[in-house]
């Protein structure tokens, strides 16, 4: 980093600082006496300075001001002078010079040439960013002058949020332990999101960040600037990121995230009185009384960026939850459930029949009106948020409760699972659709008799609102309804073996051993069947594998003569099939064993780019008429 001699030296003893302000310019001659002017302004406990870095620009005025300032000021400002380098590399040069020249400094601002900042600023980020340890900036809300947008980016913070798009502005307080540890803007990034990659840089090192609420940011926003030529190249710069910070947009970083931050479900259990949220249902999650969610789900309406509610409300029983993860159907019925209410029905169900089925286990789902009679042996019920306020707000609960009559009225998908198993031979365990009614009532009498729950805030909301992260994790992993799985333990290792069908013929049974065997190495399978809706010997599959899926698809494993490769037959999903929603499925695992499923090549390519090894099993090795290994 070069500084040309243009720093100003210091008159007489001066107090060391605790704070500083880096103040780069650039081309903006006309405004900078503003921003030095609120840097100036600052009513603070705290003594700090400011330094103003010339990133080498050609207009004289730009020198002449900043000259006069320091020489104006020159207990409280520095000027430095630098040949141009972008942005980052003016902002490092501040760092690297408030570091070696006053170790005292606890903290650093960043302050764009063309912004403002209201006198209590400085103070108010200060007394956020030292409250918590593991906080390493605190950040203000996006309010803009000249194009004036005020957008809101108050809430806890999350993670999760931020690796989907960039919520905090650069102009934030920063800790310099951070920049001890060797946190620095990435002077390669000259098309803009430096702050986002800078961001990312400190969550790498174990950071977050805070909101501080009315800092005082002013953030001049003109049609043509950085950030408005960032938005057009987005794509570039999104994508040097992922790849620069692979360890954050790993698969399994996203889900745990996920199940920590934004968990997907509300899950209502009507036999404790509780509710759960939590993306996993297998590793449970915070639990709170009925009525500490029913407040949280009412000020999560009013105010969705502040408060945290679940998209999904699920109604059950832990009864129920319990016999589903004995059948290892657990995380497979919340995402098939989820999955269905994507098609357009309002509420999804699911149900347990016991039966001779001679110890398989099968799964039949029906559509609105096929079977509308199931709704009231539901043990469990799932509808989205939103559709659980657009009933509250209607003034007459008859919709909604006539999923307790015979007809209901709300279009339905209902699932069913058919076991002679000793889970599906237990006691009933209750109506969900009571569970779920019971919570309708209670949240539609506190909504219509109680006018505080109406949102007051004048900011806008123009990021993704806390409350619809779940969104933010499909983005990043690009499917649809993802598996909802998270480790317990990172150095966990998951094994995914897929199968056509399981009825216990050759292939099957070497799966299965294969599976035994690999599971005394320390890898945890789970069975993925791509082409039935049933599994022979359901006894002996829940003994080996921890979850059991099927991709339920109508298309899949139907052959189509048209499809073929070398002679090879294929079914028409290989071409045709919604592989989005298929992907999802298998995000959870650290490697996939494809064994004779033709319609799993398809999705290979796609989950070795996300990371997950691929293998492909044969049963039999023949050789054809020239000599070459043909699998059967």
């Amino acid at each position: 980093m070069t500084t040309l001699p243009e720093s100003i030296t210091l008159a007489g003893p001066q107090p060391s600082p605790q704070l500083a302000i880096v103040l780069p310019v650039f081309k903006h001659s006309v405004l900078i006496n503003e921003a030095i002017n609120a840097a100036l302004a600052q009513r603070t406990s705290l003594s700090f300075k400011l330094v103003i870095v010339n990133d080498g620009c050609p207009f004289d005025e730009t020198h002449t001001t900043a000259l006069e300032y320091a020489r104006a000021y020159p207990d409280r400002i520095v000027y430095l002078r630098r040949r141009n380098g972008g942005l980052s590399a003016a902002r490092n040069t501040g760092i690297d010079f408030v570091l070696k020249a006053w170790p005292s400094v606890r903290a650093i601002y960043f302050l764009d040439a063309d912004n403002r900042l209201y006198p209590h600023a400085l103070q108010r980020a200060w007394e956020q960013i030292q409250a918590d340890p593991r906080v390493g900036w605190a950040f203000p809300d996006m309010d803009m002058f000249g194009a004036e947008i005020n957008a809101r980016t108050s809430g806890e913070y999350s993670i999760l949020k931020h690796l989907h798009e960039n919520y905090c502005e650069a102009g934030s307080l920063v800790k310099t332990e951070l920049f001890h540890r060797g946190l620095r803007f990435d002077e390669s990034m000259k098309l803009g999101f430096e702050d986002w990659d800078f961001w990312l840089q400190a969550i790498g090192l174990g950071y977050v960040g805070r909101h501080v609420e009315s800092m005082g940011l002013r953030y001049r926003k003109r049609p043509e600037s950085m950030l408005s030529n960032s938005e057009r190249d987005r794509a570039e710069i999104l994508g040097y990121m992922r790849r620069k910070h692979k360890a954050l947009y790993f698969r399994d970083t996203i889900l745990r995230l996920e199940h920590l931050e934004a968990p997907r479900y509300a899950i209502f259990l009507g036999d404790t009185n509780e509710v759960v949220l939590a993306t996993d249902p297998r590793l449970g999650g915070v639990r709170m009384s009925w009525r500490d969610f029913i407040l949280r789900f009412m000020n999560a309406w009013t105010d969705p960026q502040e408060e945290y509610c679940p998209n999904f409300l699920v109604f059950t029983t832990s009864d129920f939850l319990e016999s589903l993860e004995g059948l290892r159907l657990l995380n497979w019925t919340f995402w098939r459930l989820e999955d269905a209410l994507e098609g357009g029905p309002s509420l999804a169900t699911a149900a347990m029949e016991a039966g001779e089925t001679g110890g398989a286990v099968s799964i039949v789902g029906s559509g609105p009106g096929e079977q509308p009679s199931l709704a009231r042996r539901a043990e469990m019920v799932m509808m989205t948020r939103g559709m659980f306020q657009e009933c509250i707000r209607d003034t007459s609960a008859n919709w909604l409760a006539s999923v307790a009559e015979p007809a209901p009225m709300p279009p339905m998908f209902h699932l069913t699972i058919h076991t002679d198993t000793e889970e599906a031979r237990r006691p009933p365990s209750g109506s969900a659709v009571s569970i779920l009614l019971r919570a309708f009532f209670e949240l539609r009498d506190l909504y219509h008799n109680n006018q505080r729950f109406i949102g007051s805030e004048w900011r806008r909301c123009e990021t993704i609102a806390r409350s619809d992260l779940y969104i933010a994790a499909r983005d990043i992993l690009k499917t649809r309804v993802l598996v909802p799985f998270a480790k317990e333990d990172a150095k966990e290792r998951h094994v995914g073996f897929i199968l056509p069908l399981v009825s216990f013929g050759g292939v099957e049974k070497v799966a299965i051993n294969m599976a035994r065997s690999i599971a005394k190495f320390g890898w945890r399978p789970h069975l993925f069947i791509m082409a039935s809706n049933g599994a022979e010997n359901i006894a002996e599959l829940k003994e080996i594998f921890e979850t059991i899926s099927f991709l339920d698809d109508p298309i899949c494993g139907r052959y189509d003569p048209s499809v073929r490769y070398f002679g090879t037959g294929f079914s028409s999903w290989v071409r045709d099939g919604d592989h989005t929603r298929a992907l999802g499925l298998f995000m959870g695992m650290d490697a996939v064993i494809n064994c004779h499923s033709t319609d799993a090549h398809a999705l290979m390519g796609t989950l070795r780019r996300a990371g997950i090894t691929t293998l492909a099993h044969l049963h039999l090795v023949d050789h054809d008429i020239y000599g070459e290994p043909a699998g059967i």
